[in-house]
């Protein structure tokens, strides 16, 4: 849709649960939760420079 009308689009995604089910079990919320606060900083870096340049 976006392109129909001309739009310039981005899509990002952070994985915080990659090896899930890889040994038979899964990580529960507060994994997944705490992966994503992890990675909160780097994205936060990343979306900055990107918005800077």
């Amino acid at each position: 849709m976006a392109r129909r009308y001309g739009m310039k689009v981005a899509g990002l995604s952070v994985i915080t649960n990659l090896a899930a089910g890889i040994e038979g079990a899964s990580p529960s919320h507060e994994e997944t939760k705490r992966e994503g606060a992890k990675a909160l900083g780097n994205m936060t870096r990343l979306l900055t420079r990107f918005f800077e340049a």
